[in-house]
């Protein structure tokens, strides 16, 4: 059950059409040739941030030419495509949601990114995947939905390469937490499992990574939202968070923005290394 809700949070009715309906009305197809990744950000960049924290994550990430990345919550794999267009990697997106996973190919089609990106359908919380079979794993604004973080942790720290990097950007809680529903992650409180930093780091260490630090990205988070809730003069843009979450988009953006502004929440990217096999 609680799968269920998750997935239908994030995948409302009518999700591909409005998404289809949403590029048409841009204007953007590949008739004239891929598209640019980039392109899309206003669509597909689902975190605080959007496509300038995918651009920090990759930094902090820093996977060679070539490298094996795991996206575990790829969603409609905007961060996979940047990742893939940039680094010249080839990532692997696991997402609960099926809708997103069909999604997300067909967008990776359209930037000409079918070869070097992938997706896959699958519970974040519960996967198991070969031992030893991604050389690196980031994660965006997708432990606040798994309440058993050592669990979904060790499945991620299974997957590495010895000496493999996990980039984790993630929403995480005061001491305190009072949220104001729904937000962007969870439509009520039920489907929402904010961790401390503390709590976050202690978990990533039991599961097993060597080295983890921290840093916080609430400012820029903050600034980001503030944007987003304030909106351009005049219409809505063709491509937004509202085509994708449906109607009570403006609603989440300002819940979320409130728990950033009087500090309930905080967004915090974990940087977390793994030890030698």
């Amino acid at each position: 059950m609680p799968h269920q809700l998750v997935r239908s949070h994030y995948s409302p009715d009518g999700l591909e059409a409005r998404i289809r309906a949403a590029l048409g009305k841009a204007g953007i197809s590949s008739i004239d040739g891929p598209i640019q990744p980039e392109s899309l950000a206003a669509l597909d960049q689902f975190h605080a941030g959007g496509l300038a924290a995918t651009i920090d994550l990759i930094e902090l990430l820093d996977p060679a030419p070539g490298a094996r990345v795991l996206d575990v919550g790829s969603g409609l794999g905007g961060p996979a495509r940047v990742l893939a267009s940039r680094r010249r990697c080839h990532v692997t997106g696991i997402d609960l949601v099926p809708e997103y996973v069909a999604i997300a190919g067909w967008l990776s089609e359209l930037c000409g990114l079918e070869a070097s990106t992938s997706f896959t359908q699958g519970d974040a919380g519960v996967m198991s995947l070969a031992h030893a079979s991604f050389d690196h794993a980031w994660s965006l604004h997708v432990a606040m939905n798994i309440q058993d973080r050592r669990r979904f942790y060790a499945g991620v720290r299974h997957a590495l390469k010895g000496g493999g990097r996990f980039v984790s950007y993630d929403v995480v809680a005061s001491d305190h937490p009072s949220l104001r529903f729904p937000v962007p992650w969870a439509s009520t409180e039920d489907l929402s499992h904010l961790s401390t930093p503390q709590g976050t780091c202690d978990a990533l260490a039991r599961a097993g990574f060597a080295k983890v630090h921290s840093i916080d990205r609430t400012q820029q988070a903050r600034a980001s939202l503030a944007q987003a809730s304030a909106g351009p003069a005049g219409a809505t843009p063709a491509l937004s968070l509202g085509a994708v979450l449906g109607p009570r988009t403006a609603e989440m953006v300002a819940n979320f923005a409130h728990a950033l502004q009087v500090g309930t929440a905080r967004v915090i990217a974990f940087i977390a290394t793994g030890p030698s096999h």
